[in-house]
This record gives structure tokens, sequence and C-alpha cells, in this order.
């Protein structure tokens, strides 16, 4: 915006409109919620990290106004991002005291979150890296680029697997069929290859991991049961104030008292002092209501509309093409999956 009041850009800015309004709505009604209900004002840096960013973030975005070349020369930045995090990522599983403190902790051994400190935004990075480059390896012609962004694709789905995360294997699975259905006989080759390969590691070199991955999906009885009890929490919470919620940062202050057995799991002493719904739009529920939850999922309905009325428009091939708009919601769902 600066560069064209300024006359060294010769396209406009994008213009503000509804979903840029709903965003403002949204953090405009979350700050008003902090105030009226009493809580300290310092939980206006709870808005600003959590909400406020994301939307400077994405306006940055809007306003640029980008087109196919600025995106296009983001794609080495984007292989190097993937390729740093991956090997910190390993370095953290199997040397962690080769990183740095910073990088370092509770889930070290357990999982794999880069530099990210937690696995779910680990796993949305890399999702968004590997669509790109991915993508753009796909309208390659054979060469050195191509091979670099193939060989970084297949380390990043790697480095999704050592998440150890059950909602990131699900948007890995997600990423597949995407790109089956987009480039299907590429993507087949490629797992006619990497399924054999995984078969072999899993009783060799990866035998640990494997063994690690398996009890992750096998123990989930209790995990579950806790997690429902949590989130019954949080559906009462909804129903009992639905239209404007508890506020913005009320839900840890109110979901003891909605707390009930499930089945047979009754609510721990944790959850009771410090559990949480971990499901962030039950939680936006729960704060803010029917009119909150609405101005927070209002844009991606509104992209969502968009993109579907713009999708015969695009080219077949090429970078810029429809291919590329459909690959790009891959990382929205991943998002949506994890949050």
């Amino acid at each position: 915006a600066l560069s064209y009041l300024l006359k060294i850009k010769k396209r406009p800015p994008s213009k503000m409109g509804l979903p840029e309004l709903s965003m403002i709505a949204f953090v405009t009604m979350s700050v008003t919620s902090i105030l009226v209900t009493g809580n300290h004002w310092k939980m206006v840096f709870d808005v600003q990290d959590q909400f406020l960013i994301p939307f400077a973030a994405y306006g940055l975005v809007r306003l640029s106004n980008a087109r196919e070349g600025k995106l296009k020369r983001l794609i080495p930045l984007m292989v190097f991002i993937t390729v740093a995090e991956c090997v910190i990522s390993l370095l953290s599983w199997f040397t962690p005291q080769v990183l740095p403190s910073i990088w370092l902790n509770s889930l070290i051994g357990n999982r794999t979150m880069g530099t990210l400190r937690q696995p779910a935004a680990y796993g949305c990075l890399l999702v968004l890296y590997l669509v790109c480059f991915y993508h753009d390896a796909m309208r390659r012609e054979k060469g050195c680029v191509r091979t670099i962004e193939i060989l970084a694709f297949i380390l990043g789905t790697g480095c999704l697997f050592l998440t150890f995360t059950r909602g990131v294997w699900l948007v890995s699975i997600l990423l597949m069929l995407g790109w089956l259905y987009l480039y299907p006989k590429k993507t087949m080759t490629f797992l006619a290859v990497a399924i054999p390969l995984l078969a072999i590691l899993s009783v060799t070199l990866l035998n640990r991991e494997f063994t690690h991955a398996y009890e992750r999906l096998s123990d989930t009885e209790e995990g579950k049961d806790a997690r429902l009890v949590l989130a019954n929490a949080g559906k009462n919470m909804f129903y009992a104030r639905p239209i404007f919620g508890w506020g913005f940062g009320n839900y840890d202050y109110y979901d003891q008292e909605f707390l009930e057995r499930i089945n047979e799991t009754t609510p721990t002493r944790w959850q009771i002092e410090k559990g949480t719904s971990h499901h962030t739009y039950l939680t936006i529920l729960a704060e803010m209501g029917l009119v909150g939850f609405f101005f927070y999922a209002f844009p991606i309905f509104w992209w969502l509309g968009l993109s579907f009325k713009a999708l015969p428009r695009l080219p077949n091939t090429g970078f810029w093409s429809r291919r590329l708009l459909i690959a790009l919601w891959l990382p929205i769902s991943a998002h949506i999956l994890l949050a």
C-alpha cells in the first residue's frame, strides 16, 4: 500500500471487504468482552497473540496483492525452511543434546516439532510449504531444482510422521489424497516406492519409531474418554450462554462448573484445575458464543465461495492454475482439522 502511494508500484492494493470487517468485529468483540467481564486488561495481549497477529499477517498478504512471480520467488525459501525444520526435528529425536535449550521441551523424545514447540503448528507449517513446492515440482521438467523439491517433499512427509500426533497423521493422509486427485500418476509412482520402503524401514532402522507409533494409535481409550469429559464441559458452557458466550479468556474460569462424568470416566483433579477443551472452535463457541464464532469463521466460507467461483476461470496447467487453488485449500483444511 505504501509503495503504491509513493508511486513505485503500479498495481493498487486489494480493497478491504466483508472478511476483513468480520475479523475486525471479532477482535473488537474479544477486547470488549475482556473489559465487560472484568478480566485483567493484560488479557488483551492474548487476543493479540492468538488472533490479531495472524489477522495482521492475513491483511499483509491481502494488501500486497501478490501475483504468480512473487509466489514463485518464495518457493526456494519454503524449501530451505522445510529442510531446516526437518533437520532440527531429526536432531531433537535422535541427538537432542546438540540443540539449544530454547528448542527443547517436555515433548522432546516423544514427538518432533522443529523450532515451533508445538506439533500441530509444526504440522501446519510443513503442510503449507510441502503443498507449494510439490505443486511447483510437478510442473517442472526433470532437473536439479525439481529433484531438490521432491527430496525436500519426501523429507517433510517423513517428519510429519515423526510428530507422533494423530491429528497430523490424519492431515498427512488428507495431503496424499489431495495429491492423488491433482497428480494421480506421479503421486501413485511416489507411493509405489514409498510404501515398500517404509515397510522395510519399519522392521529395520526405524523399528523403535514404528513401535512408538503403534503405541500412540492403540493407547487411545483413556485419552479419548478424558477429552470427551473436557469437550462435554465446553458443550455445556456453550448451551448455557449460546449467543455471546462467557467472555474471551474465561473458559478455564468456568469449565470446572460444567465437568461431569462421561461413561466410566470421572473428572480428575488435573481436569478440574487445569483442563481445557483441546479444541479451538469449541473454546471460541463457549467464550464468544455464536456471534463471535460467526465473525471468526465467516472469512473461511467467504473465500471458499469465491474459490468455487474463480475455479472455472483459471487455466488447467501451469503454476498459476486450478490445481494450485485446490492445493492451497489443503493447508487450510489441515489447520481446521488440527485446531
